[in-house]
C-alpha cells in the first residue's frame, strides 16, 4: 500500500441509459488530486463494487492507505472482502446530512448544538478524550429527552419515544467511531480529508459536461473511455483515468 487516499462515490441520473457513475478520486502524498478511475454500474450491489474494486487493483497493481465511502453496505462488504487491509474511513458529510435526516424532528431546536458538540467528539485528538466527551455528549441528550418525555410525552412521528430514537442513532455511531473520529482515523494517511467532497465535486462537473453535451447515451459516452475490463452479467465497465 501507498501513501494515497480515495474517494469512492456514486453519482446518477447523469445519462440517459440509466446507469450509475462510480468515481475514484485519489490524493497523493503531495495533496495533487487526480480522477484514477470510473465504473459504470446498473446497480449498487456488492457483486458491482466488488468488480470495481478488482478491477482498479488489476490495472494500478497497487492499494491506497485510506478510502472514503458514504456507509453504503454494498461498499462496505466490497471492501472487506476485496481490499481487507485498507482503512475504510465515513463521510462526515453524509454522516451530519443523515443526523439531519433522521434526528432534525426528533432534535427540533436543539439540532444545531447536537451538531456542534457531536464534532468535538469527531475532532478529539486521544481515544480517552473521545470517551469522556461521547459520554458527556450521550448522556445528555439520551437524559434531557428522557426528561422531556416524563414531563411531555415527547415521541417521534412513528411513535417511538425520543430518547429511544436518540439513543440507537448515536449507539450505532458509536459501533462504528474508528471509522469517522479523527483519533481512529487519522492513524493512517488521510490527505487531511474528512469527506468524499472531491467526489462531489468531479461528478458536478461531469453531469455539467454530459448535460451540454450531445453525447448523451451511454453507447457514445462508452468509445470516450479505454475499456480494460468487461462483465456483460453483471452488467458493470471499469474505465482507468489517470494516474
Amino acid at each position: 500500500m501507498i501513501n494515497e487516499v480515495i474517494g469512492i462515490d456514486t453519482t446518477h441520473e447523469w445519462c440517459k441509459d440509466g446507469f450509475i457513475l462510480l468515481a475514484f478520486i485519489c490524493v497523493d502524498k503531495f495533496f495533487k488530486t487526480t480522477i484514477t478511475g470510473m465504473c459504470l454500474m446498473i446497480a449498487e450491489k456488492a457483486e458491482n463494487y466488488e468488480f470495481a474494486l478488482n478491477s482498479y487493483f488489476d490495472v494500478f497493481k497497487k492499494l491506497p492507505m485510506t478510502v472514503y465511502i458514504d456507509q453504503h453496505k454494498g461498499q462496505e462488504s466490497a471492501l472487506k472482502k476485496c481490499w481487507p487491509n485498507v482503512k475504510r474511513c465515513y463521510c462526515l458529510f453524509h454522516i451530519y446530512r443523515n443526523i439531519q435526516q433522521n434526528l432534525a424532528n426528533v432534535l427540533s431546536n436543539a439540532a444545531n448544538e447536537f451538531k456542534r458538540e457531536f464534532t468535538s467528539c469527531v475532532k478529539a485528538k486521544t481515544e480517552l478524550e473521545f470517551e469522556k466527551l461521547w459520554s458527556q455528549f450521550y448522556k445528555k441528550y439520551v437524559d434531557q429527552f428522557s426528561q422531556k418525555e416524563v414531563k411531555n410525552g415527547v415521541a417521534t412521528t412513528t411513535g417511538t419515544p425520543a430518547s429511544e430514537a436518540i439513543s440507537r442513532y448515536l449507539d450505532n455511531l458509536y459501533d462504528k467511531r474508528v471509522h469517522w473520529a479523527d483519533c481512529w482515523t487519522h492513524t493512517s494517511f488521510t490527505a487531511g480529508m474528512h469527506s468524499t467532497q472531491r467526489n462531489e465535486s468531479a461528478n458536478l462537473q461531469i453531469k455539467m459536461h454530459i448535460k451540454h453535451s450531445w453525447r448523451t447515451k451511454f453507447t457514445r459516452i462508452f468509445n470516450i473511455f479505454n475499456i480494460v475490463t468487461t462483465n456483460q452479467d453483471l452488467k458493470v465497465r471499469f474505465f482507468p483515468c489517470s494516474h
